[in-house]
């Protein structure tokens, strides 16, 4: 195809973006699109997916700097957020919260990552003794 005009296009630039001058493709964020190269009227499809890779980050989401009285549970119930190196958000991803100071308990404490990437615990009840509570997430290495 020497010397012949090549046109890149995506379907959905939000997913893939393609550079139109050379057909260089850079993944935005998951999903499903389709890459078309048109030349003379004659057009290619390839459909591309782009998918998060494994799970590299793990960010507070809600849920922390709340306060109540000692035995009660809290209004929000915490929750994290799982991304891969890229940022993008990882689904499926198992996530334990445990109680690491105050006492207290937490329901739901093996959570997995919904399709936003968030974890969340079912409810956080303090500890019966006034003062500072935390809770730890973890999932495998983070």
């Amino acid at each position: 195809m020497t010397g012949r005009k090549i046109d890149w296009s995506s379907s959905n630039a939000a997913i893939a973006s393609v550079d139109a001058s050379t057909g260089e493709v850079t993944a935005v964020a998951p999903g499903t699109t389709e890459i078309v190269a048109t030349s003379e009227g004659v057009s290619a499809r390839a459909g591309i997916t782009v998918t998060p890779g494994a799970a590299a980050q793990m960010t507070l989401d809600q849920g922390d700097g709340q306060s109540g009285l000692p035995g009660t549970t809290l209004a929000t119930a915490p929750s994290v957020i799982v991304t891969d190196l890229d940022g993008f958000r990882v689904e499926g991803e198992s996530v334990t919260f445990s109680v690491t100071s105050g006492g207290g308990a937490v329901t739901g404490a093996a959570a997995t990552t919904d399709a936003n990437g968030v974890a969340r615990v079912g409810g956080w009840t303090l500890g019966s003794t006034p003062g500072p509570n935390t809770l730890a997430a973890t999932s495998g290495s983070l």
